[in-house]
C-alpha cells in the first residue's frame, strides 16, 4: 500500500465525518424552526408593550431581527451546499472529499458565511453589553470588565475574519500547521465571546443585588430578573465554550482529529442557534416577567434604565428627589405598574 493510501482517512473515519455533517445539518434545520416560532412570539410580545421607549424598541428589535436574518441566511447556505455535496458525490469518497474541502462552495460564499457567523457573535454580545451599560449607568467602575472584553472581542473578530479569509484565498495558508493556528485563534475568539456574555450578565446581576439587598424583600421581587439573565447567558456561553474547546483540540490533521471534527459539527450547530435564540428568548421572558400590579417595591436608587432594559416595560419609577448630605440612604422608591397595554 502506498504512503498516500496510508495517509488517506479510513472508511470508518469517512462514514463518521459524513454522518456528522448530515445529521448536524438536519438538527440545525429543526432548531431554526423552533427559533422562528420564538422570534415571532417575541416580536409580538414586545410590540404590544406600548410604553417601551422608542430608542429601546429600535435597538432591541433591530438586533434581534439582524440575528434572525443572519441565521436564516446561514441555514439556507448550510442546507443548500450540504445537498449539493451529496448530489455531486456519486461515491462515499467523493462525498467525503466534497465535504472536507468545500469544493462545491464558492470562495465568496464561504467568506460570507464566516463573516455572518462572527457578526452574529458581535451583535448578540453588543445587545448584552448595551443592556449592561444602560442598567449600570451610575456605576461606571463595574463596567470596565464587560466593556473591556467586548472591545477585545471586536478586535479579535477582525483578526479572525482576516485569518479565515486567507485560508480560503491563498494556498500558502492551507497547511496543517496554519489550520491548527487558525483553529487556536478561533478558539480564543470564542472564549472571549463567552467571557463577554458572562461578565455582562454577572455585572447586571451584581448591580441589581447590590441595590435590592439594602431593603427587606426587594431582592426577592427582582431575583427572577437575575435568574433569566444567568440562564440565557449560561446556555449561550456553555455552547460557545464547547466550540472553543473543540477548536483547541483540532490539530488540523484529519486522522488525528476525528473526535474534534465530529464534535465541531454539532457544537457549531448549537452555538449558532443559541447566538440568536438566547437573546431573543431573554427579551421575551423579561417582557413577561413584570411584577404584579399590587406590588410596591422599596428601593434606594434603582436607575430607571435598569427597569426598562430589563424589560420591566410595565413599570414606572417614581424617583424621589436627591437628598442633602447626611439624609437617610433608605429613602423609599415606589415602583408601580402602568396601565395595562
Amino acid at each position: 500500500m502506498s504512503s498516500q493510501d496510508d495517509d488517506f482517512p479510513s472508511v470508518g473515519y469517512q462514514k463518521a465525518n459524513i454522518s456528522a455533517k448530515l445529521n448536524s445539518t438536519v438538527l440545525f434545520l429543526y432548531l431554526i424552526g423552533i427559533y422562528t416560532g420564538v422570534y415571532g412570539a417575541t416580536i409580538t410580545i414586545y410590540f404590544r408593550r406600548k410604553n417601551v421607549p422608542r430608542a429601546h424598541r429600535l435597538i432591541v428589535m433591530g438586533a434581534l431581527t439582524l440575528l434572525y436574518g443572519i441565521l436564516a441566511v446561514e441555514t439556507y447556505m448550510n442546507w443548500f451546499y450540504t445537498s449539493i455535496n451529496f448530489i455531486l458525490g456519486d461515491t462515499r469518497v467523493a462525498i467525503f472529499l466534497a465535504g472536507e474541502t468545500d469544493s462545491a462552495v464558492p470562495i465568496r460564499i464561504a467568506i460570507l458565511v464566516t463573516f455572518l457567523e462572527v457578526l452574529g457573535f458581535v451583535i448578540a454580545d453588543a445587545l448584552m453589553v448595551w443592556r449592561c451599560v444602560h442598567a449600570c449607568a451610575g456605576a461606571l467602575r463595574i463596567l470596565i470588565i464587560p466593556v473591556g472584553f467586548f472591545t477585545f472581542e471586536c478586535a479579535l473578530a477582525v483578526v479572525n475574519i482576516t485569518i479565515l479569509t486567507l485560508t480560503y484565498v491563498n494556498p500558502v495558508f492551507q497547511s496543517d500547521q496554519w489550520f491548527h493556528n487558525a483553529n487556536v485563534i478561533d478558539g480564543i475568539f470564542e472564549a472571549i465571546v463567552a467571557a463577554t456574555s458572562i461578565s455582562a450578565s454577572v455585572t447586571i446581576s451584581y448591580h441589581i443585588y447590590s441595590i435590592t439587598s439594602r431593603t427587606s424583600g426587594a431582592w426577592r421581587r427582582y431575583k427572577h430578573i437575575v435568574d433569566i439573565l444567568v440562564q440565557s447567558s449560561g446556555a449561550y456561553s456553555t455552547a460557545v465554550l464547547l466550540a472553543a474547546v473543540v477548536d483547541f483540540l483540532n490539530t488540523g490533521e484529519a486522522n488525528t482529529s476525528l473526535t474534534a471534527l465530529i464534535l465541531d459539527n454539532y457544537a457549531e450547530t448549537l452555538y449558532v442557534f443559541l447566538t440568536g435564540l438566547a437573546p431573543t428568548l431573554m427579551v421575551a421572558r423579561l417582557a413577561l416577567a413584570s411584577p404584579r400590579k399590587e406590588e410596591e417595591t422599596v428601593l434606594e436608587s434603582v436607575p430607571t434604565s435598569l427597569l426598562s432594559t430589563s424589560s420591566q416595560d410595565g413599570l414606572e419609577a417614581a424617583i424621589s428627589q436627591q437628598h442633602e448630605a447626611g439624609d437617610s440612604a433608605e429613602e423609599p422608591l415606589s415602583i408601580v405598574e402602568r396601565g395595562s397595554t
